[in-house]
C-alpha cells in the first residue's frame, strides 16, 4: 500500500552510482537490530534526476533534402501547465543530442540548443551514400548534473 508512511530516498549526491549495502526493518527498532535484514546490494543511478525523454518527435524532408528533426521538450518538474505554453526549462541550460541509427550503430551525432535540429543532405550521403528514404533516431536531452537524460527514440519513412 503506498502512502505517506513511504519515504524518498534520501542520497547525497556523490553515491549515486555507489554500490551501497542496504538494510530494512521496523522503524522503532534500530537498524543494527538483528531483526532487520540486509538486502542486496544496491545502486541508485539517478534515475529520477535526469530530464525526461523528448515527446512527439517528427521528421519530414525539405524541398533541399535536408530532414528537419522536431521534438517537444518535456519537464519533470513544473510541467503541469494547461495553458497551451512549453513547459518551464527544468536543466540550467537547454542541449540535446540526436542520433541517428543503423540499426544499432550510430552513424552520426548531432547537437541542438532548441528542440529541433536540421540533418543535411551532405551529412546523409557521407553516412548512407545518398539521400535517405528512412531515418531511425534517438534524442536524449543533456543536464549538467546527471548526463544524458532518457532517451526519446523514433523510426520514419521519408517521403
Amino acid at each position: 500500500m503506498i502512502d505517506d508512511r513511504l519515504a524518498r530516498l534520501s542520497l547525497a549526491e556523490n553515491e549515486r552510482g555507489l554500490s551501497l549495502q542496504w538494510r530494512a526493518g521496523r522503524a522503532a527498532r534500530d537498524k543494527h537490530d538483528e531483526s532487520y535484514a540486509a538486502v542486496a546490494a544496491f545502486e541508485a543511478n539517478g534515475r529520477a534526476l535526469r530530464p525526461w525523454s523528448a515527446g512527439h518527435i517528427r521528421a519530414e524532408k525539405d524541398s533541399g533534402g535536408a530532414v528537419q528533426i522536431a521534438w517537444v521538450r518535456r519537464a519533470r518538474w513544473g510541467g503541469d501547465g494547461w495553458e497551451g505554453n512549453d513547459p518551464p526549462p527544468s536543466e540550467e541550460s537547454e542541449l540535446y543530442e540526436v542520433r541517428i541509427l543503423d540499426g544499432a550503430t550510430i552513424k552520426r551525432r548531432l547537437t541542438a540548443a532548441t528542440p529541433g535540429a536540421t540533418y543535411a543532405l551532405a551529412d546523409q550521403i557521407a553516412d548512407f551514400g545518398g539521400a535517405i528514404s528512412g531515418l531511425s533516431l534517438e534524442i536524449a536531452q543533456i543536464s549538467s548534473r546527471t548526463g544524458a537524460g532518457i532517451t526519446g527514440a523514433a523510426t520514419f519513412t521519408m517521403l
